[in-house]
């Protein structure tokens, strides 16, 4: 995240510098889950870990409340936002329309190398699932797949969308779901669809992984039955036998240039 650089002085450059960092260490924290969904979180106590002023902590938070991670409120303080069930709601409805068309577009217009660089970035994404794992590795990993499905969707306005879309759950439950909540394979199950299956199946199979997206946040806030992301069974939902391969070689193929 780069701060606005002020003219006038050497102090404004530092200022920025500590800022940008200060929002680094943070949203990594968050995303790791040091800081759990509604808890406080004390800029004082943090910019003396850090070993800053205030000043650049406040406007870390401040990047960081725009972009749906934390809020601040008078008299209260800042926390790390949990949304509401409305909200994921509609989210959810949001991107089902935006990324459904998406995938439609990216199964016409992909050329081969994009294909290929989509399937690497999946094959990378369920290598990295499938053992315990950095939450925001993984998070940061899932919203770049999404991001080159719309790039390679060939819409400019399509991909802006998305990455708008995208940019805010940060934190939200199942953004990140634990190792065992993923289904082996299923981002490189899903773009296979993507690049091999017919309009109707690449479109329903995006809806799907949407939709398993979707149960799984509201089951983590107790608004939903829990669901094993839509087959109810990590054995339904193995890895198809002509992609195990893919999966297999997937971190020396390609898992250290990736991640």
């Amino acid at each position: 995240m780069n701060f606005p650089h002020k003219s006038g002085g050497d102090e404004f450059v530092v200022a920025s510098s500590l800022a940008d960092r200060a929002y680094e260490v943070i949203r990594a924290r968050i995303l790791r889950g040091d800081f759990g969904e509604g808890e406080r979180v004390s800029r004082r106590q943090l910019a003396v870990e850090l070993g800053m002023s205030f000043l650049p902590v406040t406007a870390a938070f401040q990047v960081l409340e725009m972009e749906g991670l934390v809020e601040i409120r008078p008299r209260i303080g800042t926390r790390v936002r949990v949304p509401g069930v409305e909200e994921i709601n509609g989210h959810y409805l949001v991107r089902e329309g935006l990324e459904v068309q998406a995938a439609k577009w990216f199964n016409q217009n992909a050329s081969p190398v994009e294909r290929e660089e989509v399937t690497e970035i999946a094959a990378a994404l369920d290598a990295l699932a499938a053992e315990p794992h950095d939450r925001g590795a993984f998070h940061d990993l899932h919203t770049r797949l999404h991001g080159k499905i719309a790039q390679y969707a060939h819409c400019a306005e399509l991909a802006k969308a998305i990455r708008k879309v995208c940019a805010v759950p940060r934190v939200w439950p199942g953004s990140k779901p634990e190792h065992d909540s993923v289904p082996l394979g299923g981002h490189l199950n899903l773009v296979a669809m993507l690049t091999r299956g017919t309009e109707q199946q690449t479109m329903s199979a995006m809806r799907a992984h949407l939709v398993a997206g979707w149960r799984y946040a509201l089951a983590s806030l107790g608004n939903a039955p829990p669901a094993a992301w839509a087959m109810g069974s990590r054995q339904k939902n193995r890895l198809r036998p002509e992609l195990h391969h893919e999966f297999v070689n997937a971190r020396e193929r390609c898992g250290e240039r990736i991640l």
